[in-house]
């Protein structure tokens, strides 16, 4: 015997199996329960020869002492009704009948407003409305896209094949996890110049929020330590790739730096990386100048090369060396020193030919030739 507690079936299913000639005779049956007779339905069975299951449903809420009187009855009736006939009949009891497949559902997700869709995102005006098992049964959807430690509640509404809708019924709350630190990796530094670089990253997972922050941390060093700099920015970031260009940097130096992003769960950090600068070289605001130009033979002009990068500040530390269109004909003194704090070096230039002559000087150590080019002018006395 089957012990039930108190309102828990919720359903009574009686079968038959049986035929009877629909034209001739009238099948039905009912049961008796809760101390009356429930009102006849009638059974769908098979035509003689052929016979088959039907059945009749009976919905409620009963409990043991309901069921300990349960009985079941069959009625034939009508023209012929010795050619209705049941070969076996069985009850049915369920506590948890399932739902009617015609029956469709919509949920609402009352903290956002608005109604879950099939994609999982609650972000639609009206109801979406799909089956049971469309809805994932007792498994469920996974509301997608929202805020971390925050409180949601839900709430579902029916209708059925009819397009009859419900109300919304009573709702269920649940608090999502909080945020992870985004996950970050590190690329190494492009687009690089004496001053400037561009340093790359990657967000690869949000960690369940999009980043407020983003950049880098940088460093004069080849390991990330030592004085930390900073270059970022703020926004909604999820996962994907991004650069920033670091200034202000020294020409032919070495700097390292790694990736970062911020959310509510903390900073995440991508691996350390290095690169170097490159070295400074004379450009056109260069000055190649001679003084005089214009001498007797026999005298000699000194030739001031300074040398400027693109920021006008001094380019130090370079060789430079003189040429004259005339060749051997002229004789040149070369700089003796490299450029010096100011950038600046000096050479000497003399002839016992009359004519013109053009100076090139050329920095050797970055293989650049300066645009100046003087033109001096040996006369005889």
């Amino acid at each position: 015997m089957t012990t039930f507690t108190a309102a828990t079936v919720t359903q009574i299913k009686v079968w038959v199996y049986g035929e009877s000639p629909a034209a001739q005779a009238i099948f039905q049956g009912n049961i008796y329960v809760s101390g009356a007779w429930q009102a006849p339905g009638t059974f769908t069975v098979g035509t003689p020869g052929s016979p088959s299951w039907g059945s009749i449903t009976y919905t409620g809420s009963w409990n043991q002492t309901d069921l300990d009187n349960l009985q079941v009855r069959l009625i034939r009736s009508g023209i012929n009704v010795n050619l209705t006939k049941c070969f076996a009949m069985y009850v049915e009891i369920n506590n948890n009948p399932p739902l009617p497949g015609d029956t469709q559902y919509a949920i609402y997700n009352e903290t956002l407003g608005k109604y879950l869709g099939a994609d999982g995102i609650a972000d639609e005006v009206s109801e979406v409305w799909q089956s049971y098992s469309a809805w994932g049964e007792t498994s469920g959807i996974n509301n997608i896209n929202l805020s971390p430690n925050t409180q949601y509640t839900y709430k579902v509404k029916a209708k059925n094949e009819d397009g009859e809708a419900t109300a919304l019924g009573a709702g269920a709350s649940e608090y999502t996890l909080s945020a992870n630190p985004p996950t970050v990796t590190t690329q190494g530094a492009t687009n690089l110049a004496q001053t400037t670089a561009d340093a790359n990253g990657t967000i690869t997972a949000t960690g369940g929020e999009n980043a407020t922050t983003r950049g880098f941390k940088y460093y004069q060093s080849s390991d990330c330590t030592g004085t930390i700099n900073d270059k970022s920015e703020n926004g909604s970031f999820g996962a994907a790739a991004y650069s920033l260009q670091l200034t202000s940097l020294t020409a032919n130096t070495t700097y390292s730096y790694k990736a970062y992003a911020t959310n509510s769960g903390g900073t995440g950090y991508g691996s350390c990386v290095s690169f170097a600068t490159l070295a400074e070289t004379s450009v056109s605001l260069s000055t190649v100048v001679a003084n005089p130009t214009s001498l007797d033979i026999g005298q000699t002009s000194t030739i001031t090369i300074t040398l400027k990068n693109t920021a006008g500040n001094p380019v130090v530390g370079k060789k430079i060396t003189l040429s004259s269109s005339r060749g051997s004909t002229d004789l040149i003194t070369q700089p003796a020193n490299l450029t010096d704090s100011a950038g600046v070096t000096v050479g000497y230039i003399t002839s016992s030919t009359s004519g013109q002559t053009t100076i090139t000087a050329l920095d050797e150590t970055d293989s650049v030739t300066l645009d100046q080019k003087p033109t001096i002018t040996f006369t005889s006395p």
